[in-house]
Formats: structure tokens, sequence, C-alpha cells
């Protein structure tokens, strides 16, 4: 969805003849709410303390106090589908993802990704011109089609997003994660010397890890995470990290929400933005 440029000026025979126009990019306004997506595959009512969770989660309970809180939740539940109804706003079978991305049926049900007759939200809001990230795990594209050589016209970029960080299929290795930045795959982050091995991101990598320091008024992220699966941590976006929420008292997950919001308030105006929390495949 990329919007054809356009000109509304004159062109007369002479310079003087002639009216000069901008076609400026689209801007969402000062007032446009920055947008926050964040879903976790295998959690359920069970794993937040908000629904009466024995699992400590403040951050968590915090957001449900100030926003909605939905008892009678759908899920799909598979991971690849609940993508695809979450970005789009429709039936995972008419966007054809009725299953996960690994394979095809044949039928138009079933691509192994989002037609491209469906918009996804991030296409949508960046032709409005809001800034896109995507961190974590996508599990939308073809698996044939996820390796460096292509094709990328499933890959996060071609559908709306300006950055992605993550890994491509439905789970990764937890130290030595097949990562992905933007169309390209990445090292794994380095370990650190003499300690157990544990995802980070070193010095080098946080010249390409995302920062949102919304560029302009508007911004989505879309952080989508499997637990047991390790991303990144970086110094302005907080990558949920490699840790089961269900074995811990204080949950790892709500720490690093708290982080992610830590970094709304200081960059981009907590106050003014759309924050969704949400899981798919329910466990409990």
């Amino acid at each position: 969805m990329t919007r054809a440029s356009r000109f509304e000026g004159t062109i007369g025979r002479t310079l003087a003849d002639s009216e000069a126009w901008f076609d400026e990019p689209p801007q969402p306004g000062a007032d446009a709410p920055n947008v926050v997506v964040v879903l976790l595959d295998d959690t359920g009512f069970a794993q937040f303390g908000c629904y009466g969770s024995d699992i400590d989660t403040p951050n968590i309970d915090a957001l449900a106090a100030k926003g909605l809180q939905f008892t009678n939740f759908h899920v799909t539940p598979l991971c690849s589908p609940t993508r695809a109804s979450l970005l789009t706003g429709r039936s995972q079978h008419a966007v054809g993802m009725r299953s996960v991305s690994n394979f095809r049926t044949g039928f138009p049900h079933q691509l192994g990704h989002i037609t491209n007759h469906a918009a996804t939200v991030a296409e949508v809001l960046r032709e409005e011109g809001y800034a896109t990230f995507c961190v974590g795990k996508w599990h939308l594209a073809p698996m044939e089609q996820c390796s460096a050589a292509g094709p990328f016209d499933q890959w996060p970029l071609a559908r709306g997003f300006d950055r992605f960080y993550g890994f491509m299929e439905g789970e990764t290795d937890q130290f030595h994660p097949e990562l992905v930045c933007d169309n390209h795959p990445i090292e794994p982050p380095a370990k650190r010397p003499s300690q157990p091995p544990k995802p980070h991101v070193s010095d080098a990598e946080r010249t390409t890890a995302l920062t949102v320091d919304a560029p302009m008024p508007g911004s989505i992220v879309a952080i989508s995470v499997r637990p047991g699966d390790s991303v990144a941590r970086g110094d302005e976006v907080c990558v949920l990290e490699a840790m089961k929420m269900r074995n811990s008292i204080r949950s790892p997950r709500d720490g690093e929400v708290e982080e992610v919001l830590v970094m709304i308030g200081a960059k981009v105006a907590y106050g003014n933005s759309l924050i969704r929390f949400t899981q798919a495949t329910p466990a409990g």
C-alpha cells in the first residue's frame, strides 16, 4: 500500500505562469495516539493476577484497572490464526490463515500467509503517517519462504512494518535463536563470558536494535512472543525474553511489560496510547 505521488500545482509556459506544489507525506496529527499491541502465546486467565491468578503481575493488573477487561474472549486458538485475525480485524478463514503458516491446503482459507486482499493494521496506519515496528515472533509467512533467499513479500516489512526484529518461525532456540533484523538474518546475541547462557544484546547489536523515538506523532509497536523463545533486549525497546510465565511467582512477562510502559511514558506519551494486551492458544 504505497500512496501515489501527486502534483496539484500548475505548469505554465514560463516559470512566472507556473505554481509550485509540494506533496507532503501524510501526518497522523499531533494528537494521534500511539498504538501498542502485546500478544503472548500459551497464556490465559490463569496467568494474570487481574483474573485471580496467584502469579504476581502488577503492571498488567494496572493496565487492566485503567482499561477494559474481557471475560468472554474467544481465540482461534492457534498462534498464526490469532496473529492474522489481530492484525487484520477479520476471521482467520477469510484472510487465508485457518491454521499455522507451515502448510497450505490448496484452498483460500489456508494460504500459509495473510491474503494480499486483506490489509493489516500496520499497513493502514503507515499510510496515515505512523511509524510502525514489529518485535518478536512473526509466523505469518510460508516456512519455505523464510530463508535468507526470500521471497520477502510476506515478511513484516512487506506487510506494513517499517522495522522488524525477531524470528520468522513458530519457535526458536532460547539461547541460540535464529534472529532476523528487517529482511536479513543476523547472528544471535553473544554470550557473556563466565556466565550461564542468557539472551541479551551485545553493544554491537545495539546499533541495529529497534528504537522507538517516535519520529512521527504516532507510532505502532507490535510485540509478539512465544514463551520459551528469546528475541532481544535493547536500550529503547524491551523485547520479551524467554521464560515460562507459569513457572514463576513473579511473572517475568510482567516486568518486561513494565519496561515497555516506562519506555512509552518516557518517549512517546503514555497517556496518549492505545495498548492492547492479549494472548493466543490460552493455557489454563
